[in-house]
């Protein structure tokens, strides 16, 4: 079941379907219309793939759709592997709540997501699954598995997508055996029984040396995994900061109540800033989280500047500290601002009226209270007056 709401401006479909007829040459596009994928020549292929991509912005190095010609059938369909769905949540700051869950009879479990887009747009979808004769894990991974295709065919639904998801393809029952095979064992066929030889008399042969075996390795043992996949939704703790060519952002999981960090080469966290709330795919590997997609659920607000009455209780003191603009020097002291323990943070042009402070001393400040960890800080806008 799909809802979509429309307010007037090109759906990310029409723009798809106008880019392919643009990109595309004659030739392609009457096999693409008439579903004739597999009488592409290999350049043919190519050229369709790479087209369908850069329609929608994603990158076919990653391989967002595969090609998959069903047992028996003439038609090769292409269908929608699971990094698709994600990178188009991405791409379109797409949020997504789960809005119903329904256990229908005691066969089917259903799962409604809806879609949000940032332009009002709203996709309402359903991922329903067989739960017959389930129970334990097997039932709660059936369980996850609507939540997920829920959330993805609304995510294709809302990208004007008609494509399955990789998620759907065992409904397809010729396509069933090949994305879960069922396990057995196979056998040779066993070919004639050798003719008896008449019997000969027994001819002595010298003893022969027993022939040496060769040593017997032991078996290798599986090497240990690397790393676990991740997908969660998590609040941002501090801004991005790059070391040695890694980017890393540290954040605190809604479940599970951890505090990790977001690390990746790419350009995936440089939106993020603090208390963003998230979403975040990719591989666990200890308080590590090796970053594939990220996608905004929520833009924290911008903190507003106030006015302070600060009590200085430590001597200012020099450090370094990373800010959306980067690494920067800071001078800082404890104090309490309005009755409350908060770090006194000076920037640029502050500092220097900062570190004349002395402990004890009293004074009017405008600044910004931002939470960075477990501390308050007080960030110095301008220093006013002495308070009365």
């Amino acid at each position: 079941m799909y809802f979509i709401e429309k307010r007037g401006k090109e759906t990310v479909s029409e723009k798809t379907e106008r880019t392919l007829y643009d990109s595309l040459p004659a030739e392609i596009l009457k096999k693409v219309v008439r579903g004739e994928l597999d009488s592409m020549t290999p350049e043919e292929t190519v050229a369709y793939y790479q087209a369908v991509c850069e329609s929608l912005g994603l990158n076919p190095l990653t391989r967002p759709f595969d090609f998959i010609r069903p047992k028996g059938g003439s038609r090769v369909i292409l269908y929608a592997r699971r990094d698709c769905a994600d990178q188009l949540a991405a791409k379109h700051k797409l949020s997504r709540q789960i809005i119903s869950r329904e256990k229908i009879g005691d066969t089917v479990y259903a799962v409604t997501a809806r879609i949000t887009g940032p332009d009002g747009r709203v996709v309402e979808a359903t991922g329903a699954v067989n739960i017959a004769g389930l129970k334990g894990e097997d039932l709660a991974n059936r369980i996850m598995i609507a939540e997920t295709k829920a959330y993805r065919r609304g995510v294709l639904a809302y990208a004007g997508l008609g494509w399955a998801d990789e998620t759907e393809l065992e409904t397809i029952p010729e396509l069933r055996n090949e994305f879960r095979p069922e396990p057995g064992l196979e056998t040779e066929s066993a070919g004639p029984e050798p003719e008896q030889q008449p019997n000969q008399e027994a001819v002595q042969q010298p003893e022969q040396e027993p022939e040496q075996q060769p040593e017997q390795k032991p078996e290798q043992q599986p090497e240990p995994k690397q790393g676990e996949d991740f997908e969660g939704e998590l609040v941002v703790l501090e801004p991005p900061e790059e070391k040695d060519g890694w980017k890393k952002v540290l954040g605190f999981t809604l479940v599970g109540e951890e505090t990790v960090s977001l690390v990746t080469r790419g350009k995936h966290l440089d939106a993020l800033g603090p208390q963003d709330h998230i979403y975040v795919k990719g591989q666990r590997r200890g308080d590590k989280i090796i970053v594939a997609v990220v996608s905004i659920i929520k833009k924290a607000q911008e903190p507003e500047p106030g006015e302070f009455t600060v009590i200085v209780k430590s001597p200012p003191r020099e450090a370094k500290k990373t800010f959306e603009s980067g690494l920067e020097s800071i001078t800082w002291a404890r104090a309490v601002a309005n009755g409350e323990e908060v770090l006194l943070v000076a920037r640029g042009a502050n500092r220097e009226a900062v570190k004349a402070l002395a402990v004890d001393a009293e004074v009017r400040v405008k600044g910004t209270l931002v939470q960075d960890k477990d501390k308050i800080l007080l960030v110095v806008e301008e220093l006013l007056e002495p308070a009365a």
